[in-house]
């Protein structure tokens, strides 16, 4: 019996592209419309990936970020303190059979100071998806905080689109998006040209050693970028007006994550911008590293 798993095809445990990374983005849009239709055919043995994104950032207070970020590990917020929050979709992978599982993410804008110089990227505190598989491989592999939340498909309608995460019954991040339009390239090369340069996605590898709980295996952070990544085909990019939302538990509503959810819930909101939604195919996600 022949073997035709994709074995050539490289997990990927997390997004294929980084959802707060507006020059990946701009530079995955093609200058025409046309020009899509010549993108580089699928590789015989992938499977496309279908990724829809909605992102919503809202300013906050600079203080209670930095009091989420992880102590002695050289990082402090960078620039405004923005929140961006990052509901992902994704679908037909190829490591999945063509299966697919969907994940929030959480990011704040931040610089390392290291031994080689500053580093300025996007920390993710905490990011949910809802499979089990590329939680444990990206917990292990790539260092990124994954945990469990029941993460049922973008609700869809007309102009607008609604994201939610619940755990046991309670819902307890609502994301919306009202007034959707399609972002022009210029609007998109605006924004881009707005947003300060990032290295990739930052986290803080925790694991701790058995037996002990004060000794650890893993205690650094990682560096998620895009060298290696295949770039994607974006099929749509759209802005609306937004709206998101934590809602404070109690620890019987949320008993393996109050202190989390209700650390997001207790941030400032002072403004929230317009969302950007976009939908693609193809890519892959770029290489992970110790950021020393």
């Amino acid at each position: 019996m022949s073997d035709t798993s994709p074995v050539s095809t490289p997990i990927s445990a997390g997004v294929l592209i980084m959802p707060t990374n507006f020059d990946i983005m701009r530079n995955a849009i093609p200058a025409e419309p046309a020009a899509a239709a010549s993108a580089p055919p699928v590789a015989e043995n992938t499977v496309a990936t279908d990724v829809m994104t909605v992102s919503v950032s809202f300013l906050t207070d600079s203080e209670q970020l930095e009091a989420m970020l992880p102590p002695g590990k050289h990082l402090s917020i960078h620039g405004p303190p923005v929140v961006t929050v990052s509901a992902v979709y994704q679908g037909g992978l190829a490591w999945l059979a063509g299966r697919g599982y969907n994940l929030i993410l959480v990011a704040l804008p931040v610089v390392h100071t290291g031994r080689t110089g500053q580093t300025v990227g996007r920390f993710l505190p905490v990011v949910w998806e809802n499979m089990a598989e590329p939680i444990l491989v990206g917990r292990e592999t790539l260092g990124w905080p994954k945990i469990y939340a029941d993460l049922p498909p973008v609700r869809r309608l007309n102009d607008s689109c609604q994201c939610l995460a619940a755990w046991h019954g309670f819902t307890f991040a609502e994301m919306a998006v009202t007034g959707l339009r399609p972002l022009a390239p210029a609007e998109l090369q605006a924004r881009a040209a707005n947003t300060a340069p990032s290295a990739g996605l930052i986290c803080h590898k925790f694991i701790l050693r058995t037996g002990s709980w004060t000794e650890t295996d893993a205690d650094y952070l990682t560096l998620s970028g895009s060298d290696g990544a295949r770039a994607p085909v974006v099929r749509e990019v759209l802005t609306g007006k937004a709206g998101v939302r934590f809602n404070s538990a109690s620890w019987a509503e949320l008993p393996t994550m109050t202190h989390i959810v209700n650390r997001l819930a207790d941030l400032e909101i002072r403004e929230v911008y317009d969302a950007t939604v976009f939908s693609q195919s193809g890519g892959s996600m770029g290489t992970t590293r110790i950021l020393d």
